[in-house]
């Protein structure tokens, strides 16, 4: 009885250290949106000459930003030939790769912390919560940043590699690959020159001194090397700033701990920095603290326990020296951004893997603890249920980030679909990303190989659109039309059939009698309308109301009825709202 009663008890560990991914997953898989956003706008270009089979060298070395992305553009054309260039493929593959990253610790927790399979579980719970954490909002909900998930999984990889049984030569050959493979992948896959043989040596202490120090210098030669072959031709992007563009130390240790702390906070520029950095310091404390412990006990088993976690750590505060550096031009609360957050929850992942170790080796050695040990309990206890808020917060931030990305996303698609016959550009360039003419001229392109789905419309005739007319089930309301010889407005609400969503943007038409409902403008503002969340008992249909603002001129002269449809940019189908008003 009490073997079942323990297997049942490792399965449900097993299913509570797996849930974060299942529901990071669900996440991205229910609110991510097919089209491309901000830079990945720029490899229309790209893609377009994939597809005539015209790409050369050149076209993967090519700068994306400030990236030498080779690796992620060769995914790229897999992805985009193989899903028809659908890029919520290229989100799930970020939660793969996050999969795979989880994999590689749970192995490192198995190498270095001999404990019992369920305090192994609770462990892997705890930094799965961490790995997949919405506080990753963007990354998740922008296709080609699985650039960023790769680095993490060839960091732990690296590590794997590194602190294993295999002979110097072999790891030297691996991690030579995955590091070359992550310098052009990402920019700060650089470091990871710095955090993926170079723990071989220190780690390895059975190798002589010169035998070590000979590895090392072969080893910075391959880098210096990479980075070389890296700045060919490269030019710093022009809206970048300068490089150490602060005069003030203070900013430099501010953006440093904001930066490490994001990922337990509301990681976005214009919240607050006070929890990230309070985060962030005791997260380096703690990293330095046990790095200090376990240098001073100085023993081979120790050392080699620590090292996988001293490297997964040292990348974090790698990454946050490398952008303190490249972007403090931006202001310190540059440091929140949501996109940084996959690099410094590494800190957390390597804080939580030493101080596991320095738990144990304490409870190892005879005496310790002795009449403190209530203390370091209750210590233990604080830190541990302070960590477990600010993962709290940091969870709900996210996912209500990506839950607002979808809307925004959507809305700006909606608009973009009619870019080419609409004078709409504002809104998709605020939700989409990037000038307005070059999002509109690359989506074109992408538009003409058939990558954009649903295709963009080529005419404002509603008859001529995906359309269904309305229906007793009601979708929304033209509540008011107010004119005059300038500018105008349109306001009402509107839902998606079902229910189950706000009405991606809707479009107003002017009817003029013995003609075809002609589309003249777009949403360009959102409110709230409460009465219809509780009508329908859904809290996420309460911003459902919309407003058009256009000029009189826009319209034919004379009274024109107005008629409004709902547009489900996922499959780009207008459902036509149960009432019309007149403008006169």
């Amino acid at each position: 009885m009490r073997t079942i009663a323990r297997r049942v008890l490792k399965f449900g560990l097993f299913l509570l250290a797996l849930s974060p991914a299942l529901f990071t997953l669900r996440l991205v898989a229910k609110y991510g949106v097919d089209i491309p956003y901000a830079d990945e706008w720029t490899l229309a270009p790209f893609l377009v000459k994939a597809h005539m089979h015209e790409l050369a060298f050149s076209d993967f070395f090519a700068q994306h930003n400030e990236h030498r992305s080779v690796f992620p553009k060769l995914l790229l054309v897999a992805f985009t030939h193989l899903s028809g260039g659908n890029v919520r493929v290229q989100m799930l593959f970020s939660v793969l790769l996050s999969g795979l990253t989880s994999l590689n610790l749970w192995l490192i927790l198995r190498r270095t912390l001999p404990l019992a399979l369920e305090k192994r579980l609770l462990l892997l719970t705890l930094l799965n919560l961490i790995l997949f954490s919405p506080v990753q909002a963007e990354n998740w909900t922008w296709g080609f940043q699985f650039a960023l998930f790769l680095i993490n999984f060839l960091l732990t990889t690296g590590v794997l590699i590194a602190t294993s049984e295999l002979s110097i030569r072999k790891k030297f050959a691996i991690c030579f690959v995955i590091a070359l493979i992550g310098t052009f992948t990402f920019g700060n896959g650089f470091v990871l020159w710095g955090t993926t043989f170079p723990l071989a040596l220190v780690s390895r202490q059975r190798e002589s001194l010169k035998r070590r120090l000979v590895w090392l210098a072969a080893w910075g030669a391959a880098c210096v090397a990479a980075i070389a072959i890296y700045f060919i031709h490269y030019v710093r992007p022009a809206h970048h700033p300068s490089i150490a563009a602060s005069s003030n130390p203070l900013d430099y240790f501010l953006y440093v701990v904001t930066f490490l702390g994001a990922h337990l906070s509301q990681a976005a520029p214009t919240e607050s920095i006070v929890l990230p950095v309070t985060a962030g310091s005791f997260l380096l404390i703690i990293y330095l603290a046990a790095m200090g412990f376990a240098f001073f006990r100085g023993t081979p088993l120790l050392l080699k326990q620590v090292t996988p976690w001293l490297g997964i750590g040292g990348f974090a505060i790698a990454s946050a020296f490398l952008a303190v550096l490249t972007r403090i031009g931006f202001g310190v609360n540059q440091g929140l951004d949501s996109r940084y957050t996959t690099f410094s929850l590494c800190l957390s992942v390597g804080v939580i893997g030493l101080v596991s170790i320095m738990r144990e080796t304490l409870r190892s050695t005879r005496g310790a603890g002795g009449e403190f040990k209530p203390f370091y309990l209750r210590l233990e206890t604080a830190f541990l249920t302070a960590f477990l808020v600010a993962i709290f917060v940091s969870w709900s931030w996210g996912v209500e980030s990506i839950k607002s990305i979808e809307r925004k996303r959507l809305w700006g698609k909606g608009a973009l679909l009619l870019g080419n016959v609409l004078n709409v550009g504002m809104v998709y360039e605020t939700h989409l990303g990037g000038w307005a003419p070059d999002v509109l001229k690359y989506a074109n392109m992408e538009d003409s190989i058939g990558l954009l789905h649903p295709a963009m419309f080529k005419t404002t005739e509603v008859s001529r659109l995906p359309t269904v007319a309305a229906t007793k089930t009601v979708v929304g309301y033209v509540e008011n039309v107010t004119g005059s010889d300038g500018p105008c407005e349109v306001t009402g609400w509107a839902v998606l059939p079902r229910k189950r969503r706000v009405a991606d943007c809707v479009v107003v038409a002017c009817n003029t009698p013995g003609k075809e409902p002609i589309i003249f403008g777009v949403t360009d503002q959102v409110s709230d309308r409460p009465f219809v969340a509780e009508a329908y008992r859904r809290k996420e249909l309460v911003r459902c109301g919309w407003t058009v603002h256009f000029q009189r001129p826009a319209v034919p002269r004379g009274e024109q009825t107005i008629s409004a449809w709902a547009l489900d940019a996922r499959i780009g189908t207008f459902y036509e709202l149960n009432s019309t008003q007149m403008l006169p």
